[in-house]
């Protein structure tokens, strides 16, 4: 089995890790629970098999877990409300069928 010192793990790949979240992501917030998320993947692969390159495993985790959060944003309504209700809105302007 192999021992890992996650500490170590993070502190050298941590920054690499941030950058490429925020990067994705372009929001602290976001990249900072990618940034979780990515180790706490990390741990669990390390339990269930050996880990040769954790640069790459955990570039690539990162990577997901930001896809995974920008999809989540697209599937999300607008918090500003129903757009799509264009007859609430006044207008000076003559319509079509005037």
């Amino acid at each position: 089995m192999q021992v890992i010192d996650w500490q170590v793990v993070v502190e050298k790949y941590g920054p690499l890790i941030w950058r490429t979240a925020y990067r994705l992501l372009g929001n602290p917030a976001d990249a900072a629970d990618c940034f979780q998320e990515t180790f706490v993947s990390a741990l669990e692969v390390s339990r269930r098999q050996r880990v040769r390159n954790f640069s790459a495993l955990l570039v690539r985790l990162a990577t997901a877990r930001a896809v995974d959060r920008l999809r989540q944003r697209m599937r999300q309504p607008h918090a500003s409300g129903d757009l799509a209700n264009f007859t609430a809105v006044p207008s000076d302007n003559i319509g079509p069928f005037q």
